[in-house]
C-alpha cells in the first residue's frame, strides 16, 4: 500500500520542483502511463510520466527494502522507447537507495537522474 503513497509523494516532488524551475525541463502535463507491447502482448505501466512538447520525463518509485537495481533502470528506458520525444528522461525514485550497478549506469546517461527518498526534501 505504501507504493500508491511513495507515487503521490514523487509526484508531488516533481510538481513542487517544476513550479519552482528546478527539473531538466517545465512540463505541462503530469500523470502514470499504461499501454500494451504488441509483441509479447502485455500490459505495461510507468509509474510516472511528465511533459511539454519537446521533452518528457519517465519516472518509476520503489518503495521496497532492497536499493533499486539497474534492471529496473533498463526496464523504464525499453518501455520508454514507445515514445518518439527528442528529449527522454529518465527518474528512479527510491526507498532505500540504489544499487552499485544502477549508480554505475545513471554516470554513463546523462539523462538519468536518481532521486533517494531520504534526499528528497532537504533543499
Amino acid at each position: 500500500f505504501y507504493g500508491i503513497d511513495f507515487e503521490q509523494i514523487c509526484k508531488q516532488y516533481l510538481l513542487t520542483k517544476n513550479a519552482k524551475n528546478q527539473l531538466d525541463f517545465s512540463f505541462h502535463e503530469i500523470g502514470r502511463w499504461w499501454g500494451n507491447k504488441p509483441i509479447l502482448k502485455v500490459e505495461q505501466e510507468i509509474d510516472l510520466v511528465a511533459y511539454n512538447a519537446e521533452q518528457i520525463i519517465f519516472a518509476e518509485c520503489k518503495w521496497t527494502k532492497e536499493p533499486v537495481s539497474k534492471k529496473i533502470l533498463t526496464s523504464l528506458i525499453e518501455k520508454a522507447s514507445f515514445f518518439s520525444y527528442p528529449n527522454k528522461f529518465y527518474y528512479l525514485f527510491s526507498k532505500n537507495g540504489f544499487s552499485v550497478d544502477c549508480q554505475q549506469a545513471a554516470r554513463k546517461n546523462t539523462m538519468v537522474r536518481l532521486f533517494d527518498f531520504s534526499e528528497m526534501f532537504i533543499s
